[in-house]
């Protein structure tokens, strides 16, 4: 189903924080409640991104981040406070 023959009233846009690899950026998300394709989490993943709790998206990651987080931690031995800071 095309976007134009949707009612524009299904689509939803959410402006939500985004950690990436370079900072915290403010990503639009435009998903649509009707649509089997379009759905947010389906949305999340085609662009690589996360929430960080799974009952609300307030806060998203980028799939680059998690890796970069994960190698500091386990193959460098970096403390999580390190890496908060």
């Amino acid at each position: 189903m095309s976007e134009a023959g949707i009612k524009q009233s299904t689509f939803v846009v959410l402006v939500i924080p985004a950690v990436k690899q370079h900072g915290i950026r403010v990503a639009e998300i435009r998903y649509c409640k009707k649509c089997k394709d379009q759905h947010l989490p389906i949305i999340l993943i085609r662009g690589h991104l996360f929430s960080l709790t799974p009952e609300d998206s307030n806060v998203l990651i980028h799939v680059a981040q998690m890796r970069s987080m994960y190698l500091m931690h386990h193959i460098c031995n970096t403390s999580i406070h390190a890496i908060s800071e």
